[in-house]
């Protein structure tokens, strides 16, 4: 077999949010379907050889056979048919999948694909209707929230993605000796790049280009979420975008008549995780499993971050970019985004990255660059996958097996659910209400006996939110007290 390439790409968003305008997940994966296998310059022959289609999962609306009903759809009858686990990691590492399968001789033509509709359905959820879309099983349940959390993380509040991102980006200031300012700067700097690329992709969300001071500074309209990120730096998922890619190898895509000035190679890619309990992590400003997925997949495919043209990272919060950047040592002013980032592009669901891969699949077609890479991140800096697309054949079999573990096994500390005493913060965040004032604080931190324990802050600290919060003093590293409560959460106040 001859080497994998991508040999169509489609991608859009349905930006009217009205209900006349409102298509179903179905529809919007669909037509990018039908837009990445128009792409390839063979529509009819690529059509009838497709025997594989992977989706990305969809969560704003629940099917009984996705892959069955969208094969339906687009007039195409694969074989293999997959609908993927949660996680923002999935793109790449299906597209790595199918190049894979690809490679091996056991496809011949992969489709990977996936896409949201959160904006239209939440215009039918203000009116408390149900939008007229494909019936869902009546069995059906939505993603439990519980994902990614434990009991004790869970009986704390310590849920949802905009309350654990934070405790990274606060560790990781801490561990690079930032400034809350300093590390201000630098998260709206990124997001302001990012803002620039998202400008001049047509299938961006929010194509309005920001500057940093208008991420940085907080308003009614960019209000603080969770410390340090004001709306700005969050995910914006309520979104409708959709997109796919088309995979086959040399041989076939000239079977096909697929004209080869379209062709972008694959390199291969790896991807593993971390422990599915953001409290059983070994450190809140690095990741083992990310740190082993950029070495695996440096060494798999020959090469190193200095000899990538093009990044393309995961930037779900500021903290994502900042941490891979540190471990590969990227200079200050690199692009980090060829496609514009979760918050001005828009972050549908666990399919972001599939429009990185579009994004970056056409950036190397108009010769920005000779080797991109892109990377994808699920749950709460837990899953991990990248893959490196390149102008030009790789040297070498494409990569057929895993070398990483499926996980990463850390040794972290041990964990206290009733802690007491003396304690010093290992890393927080506080959560605020929709007018601005702090809501609650979250506290993890060390025991003397160097266990790790969880704790909210009193109801109404004032004096301990601004501790927190205002950047006169680093919190991380401060002495208090720990002691348990009537309700059996930990509570955590500053000594004096």
């Amino acid at each position: 077999m001859g080497q994998p390439v991508i040999i169509g790409t489609g991608q859009l968003r349905n930006r009217s949010t009205h209900e006349e305008d409102a298509r179903e997940p179905a529809h919007l994966i669909a037509e990018a379907i039908t837009l990445a296998l128009a792409e390839t310059g063979a529509d009819s022959a690529v059509r009838a050889a497709v025997d594989s289609i992977d989706v990305v999962n969809v969560v704003s609306w629940l099917y009984d056979d996705l892959p069955g009903l969208l094969a339906e759809r687009v007039g195409i009858t694969p074989q293999h048919r997959y609908h993927s686990e949660i996680g923002g990691n999935q793109p790449p590492r299906l597209v790595d999948r199918a190049a894979r399968r690809v490679a091996a001789g056991k496809s011949c033509v992969a489709v990977v694909c996936g896409g949201e509709a959160f904006a239209s359905l939440n215009t039918f959820l203000k009116e408390k209707r149900m939008p007229p879309w494909t019936p869902p099983p009546s069995s059906a349940k939505p993603p439990s929230p519980r994902i990614g959390t434990s009991d004790l993380a869970w009986k704390h509040g310590l849920s949802m993605p905009i309350r654990v991102y934070p405790l990274y980006e606060n560790g990781l200031r801490a561990a690079l000796g930032q400034t809350l300012a300093e590390a201000q700067q630098r998260s709206a700097e990124i997001y302001a790049d990012f803002s620039r690329v998202a400008s001049h992709n047509p299938a961006a969300w929010n194509p309005q280009p920001l500057t940093a001071e208008e991420i940085l500074t907080v308003t009614p309209h960019n209000r603080m979420i969770c410390h340090p990120y004001p709306l700005l730096m969050n995910a914006l998922l309520n979104v409708n975008q959709a997109a796919a890619v088309v995979i086959t190898d040399t041989e076939t895509a000239r079977k096909l008549g697929v004209p080869e000035d379209g062709w972008i190679y694959m390199w291969g890619g790896a991807g593993t995780k971390d422990s599915d309990d953001v409290l059983q992590r070994v450190s809140y400003s690095r990741s083992p499993a990310m740190e082993a997925t950029f070495d695996t997949t440096f060494d798999i495919t020959g090469t190193s971050a200095s000899a990538i043209d093009l990044f393309d990272l995961y930037t779900c919060f500021p903290c994502v970019p900042k941490m891979v950047s540190r471990y590969l040592d990227l200079a200050p002013g690199e692009h980090l985004s060829v496609t514009g980032g979760l918050t001005s592009f828009g972050g549908p669901g666990n399919n972001y990255t599939l429009h990185s891969i579009v994004a970056m699949t056409g950036a190397l077609r108009r010769g920005e660059g000779k080797t991109g890479l892109v990377y994808g991140q699920g749950e709460y800096v837990t899953k991990h996958h990248a893959i490196v697309l390149a102008t030009t054949p790789r040297a070498g079999a494409y990569p057929l097996f895993d070398t990483l573990p499926p996980e990463i096994e850390e040794t972290p500390p041990p964990i206290e659910e009733h802690a007491e005493g003396e304690a010093t913060v290992e890393t927080y965040t506080v959560e605020y209400n929709r007018d601005g004032t702090p809501l609650r604080g979250y506290i993890i931190g060390r025991l003397s006996s160097g266990a790790r324990f969880i704790a909210n802050t009193p109801e109404g600290a004032m004096d301990t939110y601004t501790l927190l919060t205002d950047g006169k003093l680093e919190p991380i590293g401060l002495q208090g007290r720990v002691k348990g409560s009537a309700d059996g959460r930990n509570i955590f106040q500053f000594a004096g």
